[in-house]
């Protein structure tokens, strides 16, 4: 049963990136019709083997987390909304256990980072389909089916320090190099989004993609060469001027203090988060809060920001102390591992001051997966996984 639990995990990250693409008439998207048999397997699983493994510092802060945020509905400002927030958040919780219960070895942690970049491929191929379709999902602009352009070109800029780390160590060279493929074809699916914050994050995640050449063979070195200057020609042959046009526009957008109107958006969350700063104005509420200095409802632009908003200095304090303990880990983690998740969570981290990925499944998977591998090389340094090869380490 264990192992058949660790597979709808498998399943489930695997989803993620396409979760908006598959949407089940009357249950949902896929990644919650999954979710939900996953979540089920996994509480037979643990009721047969009675045994259920001690929570770690993330586990018992999410908890704390979580309890905020359900009693943030006493004085929410929207019941509806604070409710449906509050189901997220739970669904989330069974998400972040699910992964420290199934995926304590390195093995299964390496297979989940797998998981991702895979179903990742998906969205990536159907952006490219839709530029060759001239299918624009708003001006000039290109997308996933069922994606904003900033949402999946963020989920998109991920995978790349992921696909590279196990593209450049696994021992199967035909899958080896089909995550080191990622790497060109999610750049171009970025560019093609046209979204400046997921470009932003792309440049962040290929910044570990170069520094990691000195680790690579000689004839590694030369098939990413070759792999750099075929999808540059690519790239700069292909890809249409009004992409590269808006993209371009990323200094003056900073300079004149516009983002995409984003900083009126920030500027009314801040004037929300003056009238109610220690306790928020109830979870799922940011939208409602800003509509009386904005004249309309908006979502949030920043994850920050928007559980200040919500949850208040508590509630950031503690979101902030789970990222913090679940990165503590890092220290013992081998060099090349702690670099992968720095530069993991600094794209995530440049993605979400324009995204309020609070209750996204990415964010969580992150923050899970990071937790689990820092408690697993706390435990004991295990030997390097089957899949990876350790001449080349």
């Amino acid at each position: 049963m264990d192992k058949w639990t660790f597979r709808l995990l498998w399943l489930l990250v695997f989803s993620i990136p396409i979760e908006n693409m598959i949407v089940l008439p009357g249950v949902g998207t896929i990644s919650r019709s999954i979710g939900i048999v996953a979540a089920a397997a996994a509480i037979l699983s643990v009721s047969i083997k009675q045994e259920v493994r001690k929570p770690g510092p993330v586990q018992c802060l999410f908890v704390c987390f979580f309890l905020w945020i359900a009693i943030s509905f006493y004085w929410s400002t929207e019941l509806q909304n604070s409710m449906d927030a509050i189901k997220l958040y739970a669904k989330q919780g069974v998400f972040v256990w699910i992964i420290w219960e199934f995926a304590q070895s390195e093995e299964r942690q390496i297979k989940l980072m797998m998981a991702y970049v895979l179903g990742a491929f998906i969205p990536i191929l159907s952006i490219i389909n839709a530029f060759i379709e001239g299918e624009q999902s708003s001006y000039f602009r290109y997308s996933a089916q069922g994606f904003d352009p900033n949402d999946i070109g963020l989920t998109i800029a991920i995978g790349v320090p992921i696909a590279w780390y196990i593209g450049t160590f696994l021992k199967d060279k035909i899958l080896s190099k089909a995550f080191c493929l990622y790497v060109p074809l999610a750049s171009i699916a970025i560019i093609l989004t046209a979204s400046r914050s997921s470009f932003i994050c792309l440049m962040v995640a290929l910044v570990f993609v170069i520094s990691s050449f000195s680790r690579l063979s000689i004839i590694h070195k030369f098939a990413a060469f070759f792999l750099v200057l075929t999808s540059s020609f690519f790239i700069f042959k292909y890809i249409p001027s009004y992409s590269w046009a808006r993209l371009m526009t990323i200094g003056s957008q900073v300079s004149e203090g516009d983002l995409g109107s984003r900083f009126n958006i920030w500027r009314a969350g801040l004037e929300a988060f003056s009238h109610d700063p220690l306790f928020g104005t109830g979870i799922g509420t940011f939208s409602t809060s800003v509509e009386k200095f904005l004249g309309t409802p908006i979502s949030p632009h920043n994850l920050f920001l928007s559980i200040m908003v919500d949850l208040g200095i508590v509630g950031l304090f503690i979101f902030l102390a789970i990222v913090i303990a679940a990165l503590v880990g890092l220290k013992d983690m081998d060099s090349l591992k702690r670099r992968l998740w720095i530069f993991v969570f600094a794209t995530w981290f440049v993605g979400v001051m324009t995204l309020g990925w609070a209750h996204r499944k990415p964010t969580w998977f992150l923050i899970s997966l990071v937790a689990v591998q820092g408690a697993t090389y706390l435990k004991k340094p295990e030997k390097v996984h089957a899949y990876v090869s350790s001449a080349k380490i």
